[in-house]
């Protein structure tokens, strides 16, 4: 899992202003995952993209604060994730490089 704030992460490794979240999903984690922890990003008002990223199939979730949390779903090997809150762009085949999924 990553994210990506502004400035350096406090000592107690809390963060309460994440811009970008990226999770990958596994089995024990995923109703947390797709309903509870979308929920409570949402509710922190720095977060813009919140990712869920499946581990068996090229699928990733894309939700983000300007389209009202729907997930924008991404499953072509060519599909580019645009993360316009800090200016990057990432394609799927890069995501899952190395995976043997793609």
């Amino acid at each position: 899992d990553v994210l990506v704030r502004p400035g350096t992460i406090s000592r107690s490794g809390y963060c309460d202003d994440p811009i970008v979240i990226v999770e990958v999903l596994s089995p024990s984690t995923e109703k947390k995952d797709l309903v509870w922890k979308r929920g409570y990003y949402a509710s922190l008002p720095a977060v813009q993209h919140y990712l869920i990223i499946s581990q068996d199939e090229v699928l990733v979730r894309h939700h983000t604060r300007k389209g009202n949390w729907r997930a924008r779903k991404l499953s072509s090997p060519s599909d580019v994730i645009e993360l316009t809150a800090i200016d990057a762009a990432l394609r799927l085949s890069d995501i899952y490089r190395g995976t043997g999924l793609v």
